[in-house]
This record gives structure tokens, sequence and C-alpha cells, in this order.
């Protein structure tokens, strides 16, 4: 399914404001045949992929010189994966171990904020732009034999991956008219 949403108020002079938002989930199946070391595998992937975005945007005058500018958005997404391989994969020298199946997820998220103020005259125009970011990401997978045991930790995945950044930025313009 996939929803999308949009509200706006943009008649008032002095506040305008709209939200944006969106909810998509997919799931996806799909076989094939692969050739593993002259093995003939059947190969069959199920992933189940859930985003979400929300988008707030707003505009206030303060007065005839003065106003503020503010954006918020907000974005999730987790895409678990499993994979069967018929027969399963054989993963050491002796072919003791078998990877029948794998297991991942990835996962992100994302919240950026930003606001600007404007103040001008009839020389000056000033204008103080600030922003926020905070960004993560995770993705694990590990392998399963035939029982949906792990195989081993060698063949297990966690990362993560976390980001924020805030600056701030002031801008002047002369003019001489």
């Amino acid at each position: 399914f996939d929803v999308k949403v949009h509200f706006s108020n943009k008649e008032n002079d002095i506040f305008h404001w709209e939200y944006i938002g969106k909810v998509n989930q997919s799931k996806l199946t799909f076989n094939d045949f692969s050739s593993n070391n002259e093995l003939i595998q059947n190969n069959n992937v199920k992933t189940n992929q859930f985003d979400t975005t929300q988008n707030l945007n707003s505009t206030l005058k303060i007065s005839e010189n003065e106003a503020m500018v503010t954006s918020l958005l907000f974005s999730k997404s987790k895409t678990p994966q499993s994979l069967t391989t018929n027969p399963p994969t054989v993963i050491d020298d002796l072919g003791f171990s078998l990877a029948a199946k794998q297991k991942s997820e990835f996962q992100k998220q994302f919240l950026s904020i930003n606001n600007s103020y404007f103040i001008s005259n009839k020389k000056i125009r000033y204008g103080i732009y600030s922003s926020f970011f905070d960004l993560r990401n995770s993705l694990f997978s590990n392998l399963l034999n035939q029982d949906n045991q792990n195989v081993s930790d060698e063949f297990s995945n966690e990362n993560d991956y976390n980001i924020k950044n805030f600056n701030i930025n002031p801008v002047l313009v002369f003019n001489e008219k």
C-alpha cells in the first residue's frame, strides 16, 4: 500500500504551514536458480519494505521587515529480507557447515530541522540560517542452517552508522541606494 497526505493553511497573511506525510509498505517475493560451484540452487527471496516520511514547513511573518521560516523532515525505513537456498550452500572446506538461509534487515532514520530568521530595512538585509540533522543507519545479517540456528558468529554482521550535524550561518547584505 501507498498512502500520501497533504494539509496546508496558506490563507493567513501572518502564518503559513504545510504538512506532507507518506507511508509505503511493499512485499516482494521472487525465485531464481543459480550455479554455485556447479551445484544448481533454487533461491527464494522475500522482502517486506516499510517507509514513512513526515514533512512540516512553516513561515511566520513577524512584521513587515521580519520573518521566520522553519522546516522539519523525519523519515524512517525498515527492510527485512530472507534468502533461502535449496540445496543449502556449503561454507567450509570439509562440507560440514551448511547455510540454508540468510536473514538480514536494513534500517534508516533521518531527522532534519532547518530554521531561518530574516530581517531587513532600506539598506541592510540580515539572516541567520540554522540546521540540524541526525542520520542513523543499521544493517544486521546472519546465516542460518536448516534448523534456523546461527551457523557461526563469523557469518553475522551488525553494522551501525550514526552522524549528527548542527550549524549556524549568518548572512549580511548591504545595499547602498
